[in-house]
């Protein structure tokens, strides 16, 4: 599941810059504004989805981490689980919004409503907070994956003590 999410992070920036591209080849005519459109649409679809899915794994992640340590009385994991929640949560849901804000000001950019360069502007500013959330991201699941494997391994030392006072 990490590997898949840390994927799709990596997958997320590479479908914002391809839009961001298409965007300035549709200005030039080389590539019709329908085609733009259509990519871009999905493309806030999948940083939307991709960023959802990493905000409930974290938040499944901290669940299962309170529900192994609680017998025990650990409290040392929570704050790890807590500064990632701190450090990912704001940027992924910046991600998804600034992800419909540049959906929002291409329609109004396309219908003439507003001006390009208010599109052009979201649009940048899309891809710079996805790259960071992504880099953010790659590093939290990575942190994440290794608190679970550490405390994973505290459970079984427990539980081999636990067998031999038995």
């Amino acid at each position: 599941m990490a590997r898949g999410l840390q994927t799709l992070q990596v997958l997320s920036v590479v479908c914002v810059a391809a839009v961001v591209v298409a965007g300035y080849l549709a200005a030039q005519h080389m590539m019709g504004m329908a085609r733009h459109i259509a990519v871009g649409f999905l493309a806030a679809l999948f940083v939307a989805f991709t960023h959802s899915m990493t905000l409930f794994y974290l938040i499944g992640s901290s669940g299962n981490v309170r529900e192994a340590i609680r017998p025990y009385g650990w409290k040392e994991y929570l704050p790890r689980m807590a500064r990632f929640h701190r450090v990912l949560s704001p940027w992924l849901t910046f991600a998804i919004l600034a992800a419909i804000a540049a959906v929002i000001t291409g329609g109004g950019a396309h219908t003439k409503v507003w001006p390009a360069w208010l599109h052009q502007v979201t649009a940048l500013a899309t891809l710079a907070i996805n790259g960071i959330a992504a880099w953010k991201g790659i590093a939290v699941i990575r942190e994440n994956v290794a608190l679970q494997r550490e405390l994973d391994a505290a459970l079984r030392r427990e539980q081999r003590r636990g067998a031999e006072g038995a």
